[in-house]
């Protein structure tokens, strides 16, 4: 990667972790604007959990196996980080991906070039990485796509560290009682609640993510939602949450198609927390598209 390019990375391995480099490291916030710049980025990165420069491999067997498509199931790609742009420092050796995705035909294509790659984390007895499933999930390396990345990631920063509730949003009383009540109802009254948090429809969906961080435990641990797709084998899905806000993310996810992290059968906290930092910067943009 060319030298210049440094600048524009958040953390980088030769300097031993996510220290911020100079260039970042004195941007203004008053510099960094409310509103997205390049909006083809903006959902995957509140996505990912883990954003990097370098290069991956894909084996000989591991071609075959993409190439024909013929058995469904995770995969792994070594890989060599050159740059962490989001997440953690600790080293990322490899990233799994699906075996019949309908983007490999790229993923191959880029195969022992410098690229840019959006992850998820999937915890499990030890946390594995996801190709995240989106066209931006695999970009070769440019300096303008770095420099879109490196400030898209502050504006989200800035983004969730600035969140204050704001009860002028519509249907923010309506949400607020209702989420009350998921504490000391349980079955069918609970599910009632949830039912009716839908059905205020599109314009509470602010006033929602708005009040969606509570960490109290549900009462009874299950939410059934209807499936909307014709093509659905069953009339509903359905989960075990445990918490409030694991409900309350399944439900944004069946208002509107997004997801940022699925808690919705429970998670760890720092899940949840990137959880709900997504749907803010969501919330946030609403406000830009409107603009």
């Amino acid at each position: 990667m060319p030298s210049k390019l440094f600048g524009l990375i958040v953390c980088t391995l030769a300097a031993g972790g996510c220290a911020l480099t100079d260039q970042s490291r004195h941007t203004k916030t008053s510099d960094v604007p409310p509103c997205f710049a390049a909006p083809e980025i903006v959902i995957p990165t509140a996505r990912a959990s883990y954003i990097a420069t370098g290069t991956y491999e894909v084996p000989d067997d591991i071609r075959g196996i993409l190439l024909t498509k013929q058995s469904a199931k995770y995969v792994s790609l070594p890989w060599i980080a050159e740059a962490i742009l989001k997440g953690p420092v600790q080293e990322v050796s490899s990233f799994q991906v699906w075996s019949q995705d309908n983007s490999l035909s790229r993923l191959l294509g880029k195969s022992d070039e410098a690229v840019v790659v959006f992850l998820v984390s999937v915890p499990r007895k030890s946390v594995t990485y996801h190709l995240l499933n989106s066209p931006a999930a695999v970009q070769a390396v440019d300096e303008l796509l770095l420099a879109n990345v490196h400030h898209e990631i502050e504006r989200q920063a800035l983004i969730v560290s600035r969140w204050q509730p704001d009860r002028d949003l519509p249907f923010y009383t309506d949400v607020e009682k209702l989420i009350s009540k998921l504490s000391v109802v349980d079955g069918a009254k609970q599910q009632r609640v949830f039912d009716e948090l839908i059905e205020l429809g599109t314009p509470a969906i602010p006033a929602i993510i708005d009040q969606m961080d509570n960490r109290a435990q549900l009462r009874t641990s299950y939410v059934r939602l209807s499936n909307q797709h014709s093509d659905s084998f069953e009339a509903y899905r359905q989960y075990s949450p445990e918490l409030v806000v694991d409900a309350i993310a399944a439900i944004l996810n069946h208002q509107t198609g997004e997801y940022f992290g699925s808690i919705y059968n429970g998670d760890e906290d720092d899940q949840r927390d990137a959880t709900v930092a997504g749907w803010r910067v969501y919330a946030h943009d609403l406000k830009c598209s409107k603009a």
